[in-house]
Parts: structure tokens; sequence; C-alpha cells
């Protein structure tokens, strides 16, 4: 007979979500297209009306003109949250952007909180991430090769018009 180990764990989030991400990604691994689709889908089960997307270089921005967040706030990016809004077992993929993308930050009335990573490279004013809505959260990839992904016209800047790349 084995001993039952009654002890309590602790788990890394990030650690969990690495470890997991075959099982958690639609492709079998993280993208940043994916990722978008998720933030998308969060922000219209939060009662958006108006949802912007932009990608300049290696920066994604989702924008809402609600606060999808509301509810957790900042924790949603530290650890796993239950989304039942999205369905059973669902949770807000925020983390996953915070275990696989190099940069992501969030801003709530044009104040920006910088989640992970330095953000240097962040190709948008303080008036920018005001126009994009009440919630924002960007995140910087460099796998963003799986084609379904909407990018900037021609590398057009913030303002750029989106089309489906090919």
């Amino acid at each position: 007979m084995t001993e039952s180990d009654d002890r309590l764990h602790v788990v890394d989030p990030m650690e969990v979500m690495r470890r997991l991400e075959r099982t958690t990604h639609w492709g079998g691994r993280f993208s940043a297209g994916e990722a978008v689709a998720h933030i998308v889908q969060e922000c219209l089960l939060g009662r958006a009306a108006t949802v912007s997307v932009r990608h300049v270089s290696d920066w994604w921005v989702v924008g809402a003109d609600v606060d999808w967040l509301a509810q957790d706030g900042d924790v949603a990016f530290r650890r796993i949250v239950s989304y039942p809004e999205a369905g059973s077992n669902s949770m807000r993929y925020e983390v996953a952007l915070a275990a696989f993308a190099e940069d992501v930050l969030t801003a709530f009335d044009g104040a920006v909180t910088r989640i992970k990573g330095e953000c240097r490279s962040f190709p948008f004013s303080t008036d920018d991430v005001r126009e994009l809505g009440r919630r924002v959260v960007a995140f910087r990839s460099n796998n963003s090769s799986n084609g379904d992904e909407v990018s900037g016209a021609g590398g057009a800047g913030p303002r750029g018009t989106l089309r489906p790349t090919t």
C-alpha cells in the first residue's frame, strides 16, 4: 500500500501553461492569431460594442470600449482564472500571454501597466492607447507565422487598414 501525500503543493501557473501548451492551443502551440481571437472573444462576452485590433511589427494590440477584465484585473495575467462566460472548463486567456509572449502590457483608461518584459519597442503613444479603447491588452510575440493572424496593410503603422495575411 502506498503512502498518501497530504501536503499542499503550490504550482506555478506559467509552468502549468507551458507544460500544457500542446493541449491548450489550437495548433498544439501558442500563436499570436489564436491569442488575439481569444482576447476578442473575451471582449465580446464582456459586452463590448467596439473591439479594435492592431498589429504592428511583432506587437498585437486589442482594445475595447468596456473593461472586460473588471472582475479579475491584472490577476488574469498571473494565474489561471475560471471564465464560465465562455463555457464550462474555460479560462481567461491573458495568463497564456504572460506565459508565452515576450512582452505584455495592459491599460485601463489610458493608464498603462507593464505585465511582462521591458516593452521598449511598443509602437503606440499614450494617445493611441486611449483611442483603442477603455481597456487595452498588448503583447509582442515572435510566433506569428501561422497565417491565422491579421496584419497592418503594408506595414502601415498603428492606424493602418487591417487585412488578412496572405
